[in-house]
């Protein structure tokens, strides 16, 4: 039953994590977190299946082992259900909304049905925006996300396009970038490059080194 609920705890989570982190570096290193998160998260539907129970973000888990069913789901879904909502309302009538609702339930347990009361009673003087949530596609149906997120792409561009270039054999200096952008860079580079050749490999290692000591 607590497990069902599991986005309450690490959707909030990766929500607030990445905006302290946009606090700190700016709303484009936000976003190029949620678009390396939302990846994320196509790629376990994927695994599980389109239409798998276990990629709803309340799914029924009765008989079944909650290891077998842990993915990115409650996370990555719980994090793009908060960050629609908080489009939906503005970003500041929603993080009122979050810091009202944790202070009002903590150290209790909370459910989805409570997380679903709360929006619709704290949103009350909105009607037309509430109408537009689809509570049952969001929480109780399967596959990815009803709403595809309008992210902000300049991080994914700068790291793109250094992929490119090396793909291209032009390395170019990859030392300002962000632990999240070596990853995603490194994934960028095998999609560009079917034929990675020793020397590129070399280099990249060599880029490596020097990054991860700084």
């Amino acid at each position: 039953y607590v497990f069902q609920h599991f986005w309450l705890n690490e959707g909030f989570t990766v929500y607030v994590e990445r905006k302290i982190g946009g606090k700190i570096h700016g709303d484009p290193y936000f976003h190029f977190q949620a678009i390396g998160g939302w990846n994320h998260l196509k790629e376990d539907v994927n695994h599980f299946g389109a239409t798998s129970p276990l990629t709803k973000l309340c799914p029924d888990l009765k008989g079944i082992d909650p290891d077998d069913a842990f993915s990115s789901v409650p996370y990555e879904k719980g994090f793009n259900f908060l960050f629609y909502l908080e489009n939906l309302f503005g970003r500041n009538a929603f993080e009122s909304f979050l810091k009202k609702f944790i202070e009002s339930h903590k150290f209790h347990t909370v459910t989805t049905s409570q997380f679903q009361q709360d929006v619709q009673e704290n949103f009350a003087s909105e009607p037309v925006k509430l109408s537009e949530i689809d509570w049952e596609a969001w929480l109780y149906s399967p596959g990815m996300p009803p709403v595809e997120p309008k992210f902000d792409q300049s991080m994914l561009s700068v790291v793109d396009a250094a992929a490119r270039s090396w793909a291209d054999s032009c390395p170019c200096d990859l030392s300002k970038f962000t632990s999240s952008q070596i990853v995603i860079f490194l994934d960028c580079l095998l999609e560009k490059s079917s034929k990675l050749n020793i020397s590129l490999l070399e280099k990249i290692e060599v880029s490596e080194d020097d990054f991860f000591s700084c």
